[in-house]
């Protein structure tokens, strides 16, 4: 799963893997790059923004779930 929050002339992003069985855990847990998901998935995601942008955003995991 891919969150996307574009507020205030600001863009962040978060990602998670989860498992089918994820009863429990915190989000946190299941956090990742979006590059991961790509890497896993073989699609390209936000290929809309500026090539830095996308770069930056994809390659950051969220130390934290919002």
């Amino acid at each position: 799963m891919i969150v996307v929050d574009e507020s205030e002339g600001r863009v962040r992003a978060e990602a998670f893997v989860m498992p089918q069985d994820a009863a429990g855990a915190t989000l946190d847990a299941y956090l990742t790059s979006i590059d991961e998901i790509e890497r896993r998935t073989g699609l390209d995601f936000l290929s809309a923004l500026p090539d830095m942008a996308e770069a930056a955003l994809e390659s950051r995991r969220a130390t934290r779930a919002w």
